[in-house]
């Protein structure tokens, strides 16, 4: 992530999250508009129990204002609940394409 904002001239700030009752999501990435927020597991099958943390930051930033994905070593692409699943293939063809961080 941070080789492909500086490849890209963006300077968008890049950290993790964490609130008050310890949840926490990967990566968060505060963009000209928005933020996308990004958990990763090393998992060949998401599991829905992986949404949690990211309905969460949703809930605390505003819906319209955070775009979700969960990264995963699966072979395919879904949409649960708001949140992009995508294999790291995918996630990173999706990045380099300028589809992620906007």
């Amino acid at each position: 992530m941070r080789a492909y904002l500086s490849y890209t001239g963006r300077h968008y700030p890049l950290s993790f999250w964490r609130n008050y009752n310890g949840l926490e999501v990967d990566i968060l990435c505060e963009m000209a508009q928005g933020h996308a927020a990004i958990e990763i597991k090393a998992v060949g099958h998401w599991q829905k129990r992986f949404n949690r943390n990211l309905h969460r930051i949703r809930q605390e930033f505003g819906a319209a204002n955070v775009r979700c994905y969960g990264v995963f070593l699966g072979e395919r692409a879904a949409c649960w609940d708001d949140v992009n699943l995508l294999p790291v293939a995918d996630f990173l063809r999706q990045l380099w394409g300028g589809e992620i961080l906007r």
